[in-house]
């Protein structure tokens, strides 16, 4: 071969082997994410998050050579929510949240929200907007969509919204605007109009610019091997936890939570903010990321605060079995649902909300 003809090769190899790769993390590997293939199809590719495809049904796989294999099935609503279609007839109840509130490794029946509308025996529409990679500026534009929806309709009422958040929510960077325009997909500059307009031509050119996004195979086939951990759930002197750090872009965030407080107030909805927990420090821990969180929104005015660490901590036969894989304490399992959704239960009825 000469060295024309070698250099064509190589020239060729290099240009095709990102394809090759980014065709097989998306036509193979992709069938081992922990979102099932499509769901979140009608979001791409600016991915606002604010959505699932709506009328979606789905199962996800999982397989482990510790614990088998498991299959978990997802659908969604016309709204692409993670919920029944909504009635007329019963009063709202509205969660907005992350992956932990959507519950990644949770059955549609599994999930909080529809635990509580079981125990309520459906006398209330509890409504899971949970939504993988949601964070306040999400939280703030599902509540104002929902009192939009329901003014005017006097057979509709938010009761309750739950404002779900955990660590890095308060933290994410992208301002209101951008997420809604994500969203709605109006108003684009021209390069996110063409990203709509060649959305796999947008995926290609992402995994070509960030080349962590060639070897997903690794994140993919991990927890393949890995089996749980003998976690200690208990402090040692010789380990740090987060720190919150508040800086703009916090104090961003923090000014869309008071907005969200506001208009709750202004609608007679009472508001109750969920601080879930992303990791067995933050669980153990004392004066953990979660407390300062819980010391921020204090100082914010805002009294009604549920914190899944104290509920886990109230119930310590709950700890080992709360990571589903390795250290993943944020997507928790069906035990942990259980026990959160019986707390919020207790929680509403001390409130007022009748059965």
């Amino acid at each position: 071969m000469n060295e024309k003809k070698f250099t064509l090769w190589i020239l060729g190899i290099i240009l095709i082997t990102p394809l090759i790769l980014f065709s097989f993390n998306r036509f193979v590997v992709s069938w081992l994410d922990p979102l099932p293939k499509g769901i979140r199809d009608v979001d791409v590719p600016l991915y606002s998050n604010m959505y699932l495809t709506p009328n979606y049904n789905g199962v996800s796989y999982r397989f482990n050579i510790h614990r088998g294999a498991k299959h978990i099935h997802f659908s969604s609503n016309s709204l692409g929510l993670r919920s029944p279609e909504l009635t007329e007839d019963k009063d709202l109840i509205l969660f907005s949240g992350d992956s932990t509130l959507f519950g990644s490794n949770l059955n549609d029946e599994e999930t909080v929200p529809q635990l509580l509308q079981n125990l309520f025996n459906h006398k209330y529409e509890f409504i899971n907007a949970g939504i993988p990679g949601k964070a306040i500026p999400h939280n703030l534009l599902t509540l104002k969509d929902f009192v939009k929806k329901t003014q005017g309709d006097p057979k509709i009422k938010i009761r309750y919204f739950v404002n779900w958040i955990k660590e890095g929510d308060f933290e994410f960077p992208r301002d209101l605007q951008d997420v809604q325009m994500r969203a709605e997909k109006n108003n684009l500059s021209f390069k996110r109009k063409m990203m709509v307009r060649f959305p796999m031509l947008t995926s290609l050119a992402t995994t070509l610019i960030n080349p962590d996004r060639l070897f997903p195979i690794r994140h993919s086939f991990k927890n393949f091997f890995v089996d749980k951990k003998n976690f200690r759930f208990q402090s040692t002197e010789n380990e740090t936890i987060q720190q919150l750090q508040v800086d703009s872009i916090f104090e961003r965030n923090l000014e869309y939570f008071r907005e969200m407080t506001q208009i709750c107030n202004d609608h007679h909805i009472r508001m109750i903010n969920v601080i879930a927990t992303s990791g067995y420090q933050d669980i153990v821990y004392p004066d953990s990321y979660s407390d300062q969180l819980e010391s921020v929104l204090i100082n914010a005015g805002v009294t009604k605060i549920i914190k899944l660490k104290d509920i886990y901590n109230s119930n310590p036969e709950l700890l080992p079995s709360i990571a589903y894989w390795d250290n993943d304490f944020d997507h928790f399992t069906l035990p942990a649902a259980r026990e959160i959704a019986r707390h919020l239960y207790n929680f509403f009825k001390q409130d007022g909300l009748k059965e």
